[in-house]
């Protein structure tokens, strides 16, 4: 084992107890976050052009839909743009 330090990530928020203090906490967790991001949210939506597609498959469209709510939800290239961000400036 070395001596050098390293940056973890733990996610213990699966190990939380399974009854209903957990979940309205849970809930109540998830509603904070949400409501957060939503006027950034709501901004992102005006950024996106309208698309018609001639006879495309169902895959596809729902491919699509599935791309725009992961814009209009804050995710680029699999990254958040303040996570992005940050790791720009620290590269």
């Amino acid at each position: 084992m070395s001596d050098h330090l390293m940056t973890v990530y733990i996610d213990f928020l699966p190990n939380q107890p399974k009854n209903e203090q957990s979940r309205e906490d849970f809930e109540q967790m998830l509603r904070n976050s949400l409501e957060q991001r939503l006027p950034d949210s709501v901004n992102r939506i005006w950024e996106l052009p309208p698309i018609a597609l001639q006879g495309p498959s169902e895959d596809y469209v729902g491919l699509m839909k599935e791309a725009r709510e992961l814009f209009v939800a804050g995710y680029f290239y699999s990254l958040r743009r303040d996570v992005r961000h940050r790791w720009r400036a620290a590269y």
